[in-house]
């Protein structure tokens, strides 16, 4: 069990503001995970590269005491090919032991049509380089999934960009990561 704020929808100065960082360490200090919605460009604002630079980075730094997990791999521009500053800020924020990556969806931000393994394996590549299977976790992101692959594609991909994997480290990402995060037990 844990929280979750969808922050690309609302001003990037929510998540700057003292009471919504004093909300999120409560929290923290009830040893709760927070996930964190933000879009690949407040990633870089996260780490330094964009206009908005801070929001992601900045409020990992500043709640540091807890869980936080960064849903949909960041939501990388695919589509875009914007690659290297994703990347970057992906990098910067796995550098904080204290933040999860979870590995949902992405397919939905592909081209129309193009979400494929090929397409997708250097974006997972970099994440699973970036932060480890022991800090990863798999989601389906239903029903946006539907935007690219739909479930039965992204399951597919997943365990075929994953099929190099050690079966321990297959397991971390699947479940593992996810029932030691949210303390799911029971299944």
């Amino acid at each position: 069990m844990g929280y979750r704020r969808i922050l690309h929808v609302v001003p990037d100065g929510l998540s700057q503001s003292a009471g919504f960082r004093a909300n999120l360490r409560a929290i923290g200090r009830r040893g709760l995970p927070f996930d964190l919605c933000f879009l690949a460009r407040q990633l870089p604002i996260a780490c330094f590269l964009a206009r908005q630079l801070g929001v992601a980075l900045d409020l990992a730094r500043a709640c540091d005491e807890m869980v936080l997990v960064l849903d949909h791999c960041g939501v990388p521009d695919i589509a875009g090919g914007a690659f290297d500053g994703w990347a970057r800020g992906i990098s910067d924020l796995a550098a904080l032991p204290h933040v999860i990556c979870k590995l949902s969806g992405i397919s939905a931000y592909c081209a129309p049509g193009s979400a494929s393994l090929a397409t997708l394996r250097p974006w997972v590549d970099h994440v699973l380089a970036s932060f480890g299977p022991e800090r990863m976790l798999w989601g389906s992101d239903w029903p946006v999934v539907n935007l690219g692959a739909g479930l039965p594609g992204w399951t597919s991909i997943t365990a075929e960009v994953l099929a190099d994997l050690s079966v321990a480290e297959r397991h971390a990402i699947a479940q593992g990561t996810a029932r030691r995060v949210y303390r799911l037990s029971g299944f």
